[in-house]
């Protein structure tokens, strides 16, 4: 995720973060800052879904592009920035 405003970006993560987790429990990790916290003048932030193996990918693809859409209809956060990256490690 990503915005110029700190607090922003900051507090969209935190809600992101949690409709996640209702969800897909102890299978979300963060949001945390990565080493370089700012590019362009736009502040940054993680966060990481692991899918086990035995949970449906599927499933989880929806309900993270459900999550997508619930943050993008709130209008405090349709500035941010949010970018998936699929098997990034």
């Amino acid at each position: 995720m990503k915005h110029r405003n700190f607090g922003t970006m900051d507090k969209a993560s935190q809600w992101l973060a949690q409709v996640l987790r209702m969800a897909l429990k102890e299978n979300v990790l963060g949001p945390v800052s990565p080493p370089v916290a700012r590019i362009r003048n736009e502040y940054l932030t993680h966060i990481l879904v692991k899918i086990p193996k035995e949970q449906s990918l599927a499933k989880t693809k929806g309900y993270v592009q459900n999550s997508l859409q619930k943050f993008n209809a709130v209008k405090e956060f349709a500035r941010v920035k949010v970018v998936v990256d699929v098997d990034n490690y």
